[in-house]
C-alpha cells in the first residue's frame, strides 16, 4: 500500500471549475489558488486500503466540502501561521 502524500499547506487543495457560466466547451478542473486554513481528516478510515484521507482548504472550499459530504465526514485541524 502506497503511503498518502502530505497535506499542501501552501495552497488550497480542492479544484474547481476554470471559467464561468458563459464559457464555450467543458470547463476545466483546476486546484483552487487560495491559502488553506485547516486540514480536513477523514473520521473514518476508507474501507479498500483502511487509510484516512486529508486534504487542505481554505475557507470558501471548506464549505463546499461540508455541504457535499456532510459534518460528520472529517474533522477540520487548523492551520496556524499561514497567509500570503
Amino acid at each position: 500500500m502506497k503511503d498518502l502524500d502530505p497535506a499542501d499547506v501552501s495552497q488550497c487543495q480542492a479544484t474547481r471549475l476554470a471559467g464561468s457560466f458563459m464559457t464555450l466547451g467543458p470547463r476545466k478542473q483546476v486546484r483552487c489558488s487560495e491559502v488553506p486554513t485547516c486540514v480536513m481528516l477523514e473520521n473514518e478510515p476508507n474501507p479498500k486500503d483502511g487509510q484516512r484521507g486529508y486534504m487542505a482548504l481554505c475557507p470558501s472550499c471548506y464549505v463546499v466540502f461540508v455541504q457535499q459530504m456532510g459534518a460528520d465526514h472529517a474533522h477540520p485541524i487548523m492551520i496556524t501561521g499561514n497567509q500570503r
